[in-house]
Order: structure tokens, then C-alpha cells, then sequence
């Protein structure tokens, strides 16, 4: 019976795992909470993510449990100052498709800096005190736990995390069909499941996606896609070549939302240019949002190409390796000459090599501009 007469210290790190990473993690979510979703409902997803974690923990001997326990705790808390940061400029959080094009920072670093705040580091501050409390409890020796009592309580902590976190997802699945497999959008999953499951979520997704990538369109697939286009071949051709042999110049505004136009502020008009253009065009003030984790990029994605953005990550970065049956080659094809214009840099976002994609015949970047003008001060 000896075996089984344990006291709570040879537990106090699983313990102390489980109550402070909970914590961060519900005080993480009420940061980014709207105000329409309770951090106090994130408590059942997040304590059962917590308790997956503590379950791997368990496989290992004392020392070993309690360093995993220990780096866990380290990962767990730079994750959630990373999200902290990174949602308070993009209102987005961290995902795989952004680290991977994680150099898109480089650009607005000096205002992601300016959004840094002392107050993240405090989820460090226990971390100072585990690491003592890790050499003490290693070199006391406690009770050593059996093989089959360490595969005991992880299948018991492990089986019970699934299961509760498998009703978490079970019901966000029917509140919001195809979310967990598009993430559309990242910060509702995380406010509704915990930084965590979010995190585990996307990792697998990425996964799937760069394996999904890798099988072949059967010729099955791609005769009934060619037989839907055929069949559903635009019968409108009331417009069709009413703008031949015209220039065409297109103009993509960064944020610009329906809002201001036509509105005014202390008498003065806010967007006046704008509202006599709609006057003489043709002017679509009811249309879905479409773009996704590429933001701009996306929105050029779909302008160039009329096709939709990826559902996760960016398409700029994702496929920028395929050919593409895009606007300024087709306009090319008709005698044209292309250009692009963006007053940043060429790299950013991947312009550089999308816009050779795409077939246009110059782009003229950062480089191309004398910068010496101010915008404002």
C-alpha cells in the first residue's frame, strides 16, 4: 500500500501548472474580449487544453516532468505577450502562414513597438520563481511514481481533457459551420476556446493544408469544374466590350470603408472628390468582404485573378509559385502596356514576385520614388 501513499507536494508542480497557466490564459482572453463574449465561459476549453498538456507532462519522471512542465509554462507565456502585441496593431492574432512571412513585421516594427506594454512581461513573472522551486524539487528526491501509475493519470488526465475539449469544438462547429477548418476568424476561435486549442488548431490546419497541397487534382475534378464553367457561362452581354481599346486605371484605397462617403464633419464634406466620382459611375455600396488572413494582398489577389484568397494565410505567399490567368497578361494579349504602382516596398507583402505572376510590365516600387515629400507631421 505504500506505493499509493503520496501527498500533495509530489503533485505541486502539476498543480502549480494548471492553476497559473489557466490564469494567464483567462486574463489573456479578457484582454481580447468585445464584450459580447465572457472570459468566464473560456474556463471549461481552457482548463481542458491545460489538462492535455499536463497529461504529456505526466509520462516523465519527477525531474523531467517538472522541466517539461517548466518549458511549457515559458512557451505558453511568449505566446500569449506575442498575441498580446501583435493583436493590438493588427487586431488579428498570431498564426503559422505569419510566421512564415513573419518579416512583414520588419515594415511597421517601430509602431509595433510603440504598442509594447510592461504590463505583458508580468506574464513572466512567475516563471522567476519556478525555476529555484524546479532545482529544489529535483534535488529532494520525492516519491518516485511506477511506469503504469504515470500512464494511469496521463490516459485519465488525457481522456478527460478530450473529451471535454471535443464538446468545446463539437459546439463551435454548429454555432459557426467550417470556422475551425477555414479560420476566418482567429480571434473569435481563441476568445471561444483559449489561446491554446486556437494555436493547436492552426498548427493542424497548416499541416493538413501543406498535405492536401501535395495531392494531385484528379481529371474527374477538373472535368466537372470545367463542365460547371461551361454550364454556367455568363448570359449577360449588355456590357460586354463597352470599354475596348479604353485605358483602364485601378485605384486601391488601404481601409477605405463606406462609411465616410457622402458623410461630413462640422459641416465638411470628408471624402468630396469621392462623392462627385459616384455621381457620373457606377457606384456598388452592398458587397461581401472577402478577403482573408492577406488582408491587401488579398484584395489584389481576388481584383487580378477573380478567384477567392486562401482560406488561411495569405495567397501572395501560399501560391506564389503558380501560374495564373490574370488580368494584365490578358490585357497584354490585347496590345496593351501594364504597370503597377505601390509607394512601398517592392517585397512587401510579396509584390515583387506576384506581380510578375500576374505578367505586368513594370512595377514601380519604393525605389522608383524620390522620397522627400511629407504626407503629414
Amino acid at each position: 500500500m505504500n506505493k499509493f501513499n503520496f501527498s500533495l507536494l509530489d503533485f505541486i508542480d502539476i498543480i502549480f501548472f494548471i492553476v497559473v497557466v489557466t490564469i494567464k490564459i483567462l486574463i489573456y482572453g479578457r484582454h481580447i474580449e468585445t464584450g459580447y463574449i465572457s472570459s468566464a465561459k473560456l474556463f471549461i476549453p481552457v482548463i481542458a487544453s491545460v489538462l492535455i498538456f499536463t497529461s504529456i507532462a505526466c509520462i516523465f519522471k519527477n525531474k523531467g516532468r517538472a522541466r517539461f512542465l517548466y518549458l511549457c509554462n515559458v512557451i505558453i507565456s511568449i505566446a500569449i505577450i506575442s498575441n498580446s502585441i501583435y493583436f493590438r496593431y493588427f487586431k488579428d492574432l498570431i498564426s503559422i502562414p505569419v510566421l512564415i512571412s513573419g518579416f512583414q513585421l520588419n515594415a511597421v516594427k517601430s509602431s509595433v513597438i510603440n504598442l509594447i506594454d510592461l504590463r505583458d512581461f508580468l506574464y513572466l513573472f512567475d516563471i522567476l520563481f519556478i525555476i529555484p522551486f524546479i532545482n529544489r524539487y529535483a534535488a529532494k528526491g520525492s516519491q518516485k511514481l511506477s511506469l503504469n501509475f504515470r500512464l494511469s493519470i496521463f490516459s485519465i488526465l488525457l481522456i478527460l481533457g478530450l473529451l471535454i475539449n471535443y464538446r468545446s469544438f463539437y459546439n463551435l462547429s454548429k454555432e459557426q459551420p467550417r470556422l475551425l477548418s477555414t479560420m476566418y476568424n482567429k480571434v473569435y476561435i481563441s476568445r471561444k476556446l483559449g489561446i491554446l486549442n486556437y494555436h493547436c488548431l492552426d498548427i493542424y490546419n497548416t499541416i493538413s493544408a501543406n498535405i492536401n497541397k501535395l495531392v494531385p487534382v484528379s481529371k474527374e475534378k477538373l472535368d466537372e469544374i470545367h463542365n460547371f464553367l461551361v454550364l454556367n457561362k455568363s448570359s449577360h452581354e449588355n456590357l460586354n466590350g463597352i470599354a475596348k481599346n479604353k485605358n483602364l486605371i485601378m485605384i486601391q484605397v488601404e481601409a477605405l470603408q463606406s462609411f465616410v462617403i457622402n458623410g461630413s464633419i462640422n459641416g465638411q464634406e470628408i471624402t468630396p472628390n469621392l462623392n462627385r466620382w459616384i455621381k457620373r459611375s457606377e457606384y456598388f455600396d452592398n458587397f461581401y468582404y472577402q478577403t482573408a488572413a492577406g488582408g491587401t494582398s488579398d484584395a489584389e489577389f481576388m481584383t487580378n485573378t477573380s478567384l477567392y484568397p486562401a482560406s488561411a494565410g495569405a495567397a501572395y505567399f501560399l501560391y506564389s509559385g503558380n501560374y495564373y490567368n490574370a488580368m494584365p497578361e490578358n490585357f497584354k494579349n490585347k496590345g496593351y502596356s501594364t504597370a503597377a504602382f505601390h509607394g512601398f516596398r517592392e517585397s512587401f507583402w510579396n509584390r515583387n514576385i506576384m506581380y510578375q505572376k500576374f505578367d505586368f510590365d513594370t512595377f514601380y516600387g519604393e525605389s522608383s520614388y524620390k522620397q522627400d515629400e511629407s504626407i503629414a507631421d
